[in-house]
């Protein structure tokens, strides 16, 4: 009797202090935070999270609970109610698993927050101070959270019969977005080839070769799509070599000179002997043209040399607006993506010195770089550019990255805590001090 009377006295002491904290503390632990449980769905395992309300003002107010950086939070002003127990999605399907004590839902209007406290005076003192920042009264809550459940509960028929309809949507959406595929790949062929030069396009040809009609073809010839390109461009240019529609550069370079074309063979002809001193002077005048033709430099290791060619063509920037870029450390016009790639482009020292030697040395024209040395000779007067580069792309993330040690320095105080508030911890550790004691005697 004595213990059951204990027992009873400690549990009223336990509701008494949790009534307390809800009226005089609950600002300082939610401000602090708590190490919760985040839920999220059946198949997804729960995530460790400190969830923490921002007060501002004076007296101060809550702003927000959140449980992370970003859009990880619900605006007190767009808060409808909080739950406790099994009354959301994510909880019913958990339901079996959980017990409804430790659950509670903060229910806002675009995002719910679904939480599993680690006891039972954690998950009251939570709901209790919530419901009374926001002026709900339990009752309130309840009564909302039930009315939630029933329109939870009269949508599920109507959402099992639409995911038996949902087959031929889907088939019809992943037809759709590959003709959307099929359609782009006929725009790209159109745009090399007029980067080409070497065909007359025009928006006859376009229409020549709709692209929808070609997908309809590609479908029963059963082209595969990593072959749509090739295939397109194959019948676009059969088509463009019958209609004779070569530009017009490529057909004079094509075409034979007149004196070629109408030079009598006869030896005893007049025009024979000029025609013959015509062809030497070509010939000579070809040789000329061969001689002024620039010589393309290049000393960079060809794999070496491919790579960063192709790289560069992805960047879509210019070299000159590159060097500016890496100068200022303008973050406008070099973002952390394109530092991150620029950092295995630029040039090693080694590299540097190569280009030093041709421009400075050799005093060789920078015009007569390949694409790649071309490259190198805007950045390689630029000292200790890739550390320059990794401290520049450390200042661009710092700020992400002291987000990600604030919330683990949160989670430890969190956890400090809990095991400093904790009332049955210190019990359990007065018991073991009190058998360590009893033994030694």
């Amino acid at each position: 009797e004595e213990e059951e009377e204990e027992e009873v006295e400690q549990e009223n002491v336990e509701n008494n202090t949790v009534a307390e904290m809800n009226v005089g503390h609950f600002q300082k632990i939610a401000s602090t935070g708590q190490l919760v449980l985040k839920h999220t769905g059946k198949r997804r395992k729960p995530q460790d999270r400190i969830i923490k309300v921002s007060f501002a003002g004076t007296p101060p107010k809550p702003i927000q609970i959140s449980w992370g950086s970003g859009s990880r939070h619900i605006n007190f002003e767009d808060t409808e109610y909080i739950a406790w127990g099994h009354y959301t999605p994510v909880f019913l399907q958990k339901k079996n698993r959980l017990d409804p004590k430790l659950c509670f839902s903060v229910v806002g209007k675009e995002q719910t927050l679904d939480v599993e406290a680690p006891s039972k005076k954690v998950a009251e003192l939570w709901v209790t101070g919530l419901r009374n920042l926001i002026g709900q009264s339990p009752e309130e809550a309840e009564r909302m959270s039930n009315e939630r459940l029933k329109t939870m509960s009269t949508l599920q028929p109507t959402s099992r019969k639409k995911k038996k309809t949902d087959g031929k949507g889907k088939t019809k959406s992943l037809m759709l977005l590959q003709q959307d595929l099929f359609v782009m790949t006929t725009t790209t062929v159109f745009r090399n080839l007029e980067e080409e030069g070497v065909y007359q396009i025009d928006q006859s040809v376009r229409q020549q070769f709709n692209a929808k009609i070609l997908y309809e073809e590609a479908l029963r010839q059963d082209v595969p799509w990593k072959q749509w390109n090739h295939w397109i461009r194959e019948k676009v240019i059969i088509y463009l070599r019958e209609t004779n529609r070569m530009s017009i550069a490529t057909e004079r370079s094509a075409e034979p000179s007149i004196s070629e074309e109408h030079t009598s063979e006869d030896p005893t002809s007049p025009s024979f002997k000029k025609d013959k001193k015509k062809k030497k002077k070509k010939k000579t005048s070809g040789k000329k043209k061969k001689s002024k033709k620039k010589e393309i430099v290049s000393f960079i290791e060809s794999k070496r040399s491919y790579n960063v060619s192709i790289a560069l063509k992805t960047f879509k920037m210019e070299n000159e607006l590159i060097r500016k870029g890496v100068l200022a450390m303008d973050e406008k016009v070099i973002n952390p993506d394109k530092a991150y790639k620029l950092l295995g482009l630029v040039p090693t020292d080694e590299e540097s010195k190569q280009v030093q030697e041709y421009i400075e040395d050799q005093k060789g024209d920078p015009e007569n770089l390949a694409p790649t040395e071309k490259f190198f000779s805007y950045l390689y007067d630029i000292g200790d550019i890739q550390n320059r580069i990794q401290v520049w792309i450390f200042k661009m993330g710092f700020q992400e990255n002291l987000e990600e040690q604030r919330e683990k320095v949160n989670a430890i105080m969190a956890a400090h805590h809990s095991i400093a508030e904790s009332e049955r911890l210190r019990k359990a550790f007065g018991i073991f001090l009190y058998a360590g004691n009893w033994l030694n005697t």
